[in-house]
């Protein structure tokens, strides 16, 4: 700064300003990065999850899956842990003669590696199609009078986060992943 005359240092003043501004925000950003992606593994732990489920009344079955380990695109997969929870859904719907929900059910894996869950990822995108369809039938049927024998049907999506896949319909991957 020795040999700089007033106006070059006032320059050189608001650049390091500016410059510690900048690096602050990165630093800032990246905390709060960091944070939300701690938030959701928290969130996402097997013992949390299972505490909510019990808090709401739905039923909690360890070790079991919504598509049956023993049918043949589960085999070969490497699952850590895994558990299915369910519960009734009361809802009537008057606007179909009175019919019944499908229940809420969610199962949720806790995969080896990452390659097992996209492999998890891309069975369910099938099964989630076919249950889907099943939805657009359904829908279809009720809408044309036809209520014999039918529920009111539940959209499914499947979710990953990380090594962590869920499947089951969409109010209960939204009612696990916390929003």
């Amino acid at each position: 700064m020795v040999g700089l005359d007033n106006s070059k240092r006032i320059s050189y003043y608001y650049l390091m300003k500016k410059t510690i501004t900048i690096i602050l925000a990165i630093t800032l950003i990246s905390i709060l990065a960091l944070s939300l992606s701690g938030c959701l593994m928290v969130t996402l732990r097997e013992k949390t999850i299972i505490e909510k489920f019990e808090g709401n009344d739905f039923t909690v079955l360890h070790t079991h899956s919504i598509l049956p380990f023993s049918d043949e695109r589960m085999q070969g997969l490497k699952i850590d842990k895994c558990f299915t929870a369910y519960k009734d859904d009361p809802a009537i719907h008057d606007e179909f003669g009175g019919i019944t929900s499908d229940r809420w059910e969610v199962s949720v894996y806790y995969m080896a590696d990452s390659e097992n869950a996209a492999r998890l990822v891309k069975i369910f995108e099938e099964l989630k199609d076919e249950y889907n369809k099943r939805y657009d039938d359904t829908l279809k049927s009720l809408n044309d009078g036809n209520i014999e024998g039918l529920t009111y049907p539940k959209k499914y999506v499947v979710y990953r986060y990380n090594d962590i896949v869920l499947f089951g319909d969409w109010q209960s991957v939204s009612y696990v992943r916390g929003y």
